[in-house]
This record gives C-alpha cells, structure tokens and sequence, in this order.
C-alpha cells in the first residue's frame, strides 16, 4: 500500500493597457488535491502507523480564487479603482471503510444507541392533558 496523491494546479494572470488612463488586471488560481493515505498521520513514537490496512483516509481540496483590478486616471492627482476578488473553498475527507456496518457484521450487541428523538421522548413524555404520545 502506498499514498497516491492526484494534484492537478494551475495560475494565470493577465494585464491589459487599453490606454495611458484605463489599465485592467486578472488573476484566476485552479487547486484541485485528492490524496490517499492509507495509513493516516497518526503514529506511534517509533513513526510506526498506527491504523491497520483499510482503515487509511481520502482527503480533498477543491480550491478557486479570481481577483479582477481595473483603474481609471482621471488626472494626475485623482484616479478610481474598481477590485473584485471571489473565492471558493471545499474540503472534506472520508475513511476507507466509511460505509461498512462492522456492528452488525460481527454480531455485536448493544454497540448502536436508538436515535436521540427516541431518548428525549422517554425521559420526557408529552404531559399535556387529552394528548399522548
């Protein structure tokens, strides 16, 4: 088993003069980063892992950032710039066996607790008059 990073990443920025008073600048960055380890970054004092195989995790980042720039010079002492920036951020990560249900592939017992609606219902019953639960 060995950790298989998958980056794709690219920047590009462009400056137009269109006159001695009117300039425009852009900037786009692209990230997209999957990486996965089959043994996480926890380890024990000796950097030996310590997560057994297939139990390892899959990372993602999907990252954008746009800046646009456009100035005017009115005159030597006065001018207006107009900025626009946009970004996106998307992270998450999930472990190789996310979706097995070893509680009931191995029989235990007890392991699963009824869902928390279940729980307040029974320490705290309706005990409004003419109306049951």
């Amino acid at each position: 088993m060995h950790r298989d990073v998958d980056m794709n990443q690219f920047t590009t920025r462009f400056d137009h003069s269109f006159s001695g008073s009117d300039q425009l600048f852009g900037r786009f960055v692209f990230s997209n980063v999957k990486d996965t380890e089959p043994f996480p970054a926890t380890v024990d004092p000796s950097g030996n892992p310590l997560s057994p195989p297939g139990f390892g995790q899959t990372t993602f980042q999907r990252s954008r950032n746009l800046a646009v720039v456009y100035t005017h010079i009115f005159s030597p002492s006065f001018l207006d710039e107009f900025r626009f920036g946009y970004g996106f951020l998307d992270v998450g990560q999930h472990s190789q066996n996310s979706s097995v249900d070893f509680v009931t592939q191995f029989g235990f017992q007890g392991t699963n607790p009824p869902p928390l609606a279940s729980i307040w219902k029974s320490l705290h019953p309706p005990s409004i008059p003419g109306i049951t639960a």
